[in-house]
This record gives C-alpha cells, sequence and structure tokens, in this order.
C-alpha cells in the first residue's frame, strides 16, 4: 500500500488519507460548502493513489527509454574504441536494460496488487 514506487520523487508519493480529506474540506468550506464527509475523503485518497501509481509507470517508462540509449550509446563506444563484438555487446547492454525495467515492473505490479487488496478491504 501506501509507499511509492522507489523511483518516484517525494512529490509523487501518495498523501496521507487525512491530509487528501482535509485538503477537500478545505475546498469546499472555501467555496462556501459544508464539508465532505469521510467517503468522499477516501475516494480522494485512492484518486491520489491511483494516479501516483500511474505517474510511477510513466516514470518507470521514461527511465527505461533513457536507459536503453545510454546503453546503446555505450555500446557504440565499446565497438568503436575497444573492439568488440556489436552484436554481443548490444545484446548483453538489451539484457541489461531488460533485467532492470523486470524488477521495476514487478515492484510497480505488487503495488498495484496491494491497492487493489487495499481497495477490497474497503
Amino acid at each position: 500500500g501506501g509507499s511509492a514506487c522507489c523511483l518516484c520523487p517525494y512529490f509523487l508519493r501518495p498523501a496521507p488519507p487525512n491530509a487528501a480529506a482535509s485538503d477537500e474540506l478545505q475546498d469546499e468550506a472555501a467555496e462556501g460548502g459544508a464539508g465532505a464527509g469521510g467517503a468522499a475523503g477516501g475516494a480522494a485518497a485512492e484518486d491520489a493513489a491511483a494516479l501516483n501509481l500511474n505517474m510511477c509507470s510513466a516514470l518507470a517508462h521514461v527511465v527505461a527509454d533513457t536507459m536503453r540509449t545510454l546503453t546503446v550509446m555505450g555500446c557504440a563506444l565499446l565497438v568503436a574504441f575497444c573492439g568488440y563484438d556489436a552484436e554481443h555487446t548490444d545484446a548483453m547492454g538489451s539484457l541489461l536494460v531488460c533485467c532492470i525495467v523486470l524488477a521495476i515492473a514487478a515492484y510497480i505490479s505488487f503495488e498495484a496488487t496491494a491497492e487493489l487488496h487495499a481497495h477490497r478491504r474497503r
């Protein structure tokens, strides 16, 4: 549950449920409303957690693309200046990126499953 992807900066981490509810109550008070209650605050926290998980997934995608670009450039330098075999070097770079992406995807899947279980308990 409550943790965010290790790749996400602090501002993408989910807000505590009480903070989301109090923000919503403050917004309604500013609009002249009477207040939402616990259900609306919980829904806001769920939406924030889902958005956070989506942001972590998007960040993981950008990190994967950047890593692949950097490994291609590194492999090109190894081939050009050190005489390594291009096919094997590229394959090793791809496997390295693949392992890291799989680890990130497994973590995001774990977080999504934890969120699903938490949602079912409510």
